[in-house]
């Protein structure tokens, strides 16, 4: 008689899924009255203009490492938002609202992070 085993062998190997996000980039949000709106996240800032009252938006800004406060106007008119680089992580930001030969008033800094 002849017998035959068959000998199965399995190996088993272990799948794991790794995801790997970037961090998050804090995000920065300033507002003045319903006039103007800020908004920082990492370098990019965003200068909205939120009102139809003919005066333009401005945002207001501190980088890392920097005591220099940097400014942006968006007068593009009202329902517009200006998006740019600053060079720089953000570390604060403020609202302006732009009134010519006078001061700008402005909301208070803000270094909330959402």
């Amino acid at each position: 008689m002849v017998s035959s085993r068959i000998r199965r062998v399995f190996t088993v190997v272990p799948i794991a899924t790794v995801v790997l996000a970037a961090p998050a980039q804090a995000y920065m949000d300033a507002r003045y009255s319903d006039a103007v709106r800020v908004t920082a996240s990492g370098s990019t800032l965003k200068v909205y203009d939120t009102k139809c009252d003919g005066r333009a938006a401005q945002g207001n800004w501190q980088r890392t490492g920097s005591s220099t406060v940097y400014e942006k106007d968006n007068g593009e008119g009202c329902g517009t938002s200006l998006t740019f680089t600053t060079g720089g992580t953000v570390t604060q930001i403020r609202a302006c609202l732009v009134i010519p030969l006078d001061d700008d008033p402005c909301s208070s800094w803000t270094s909330k992070q959402y």
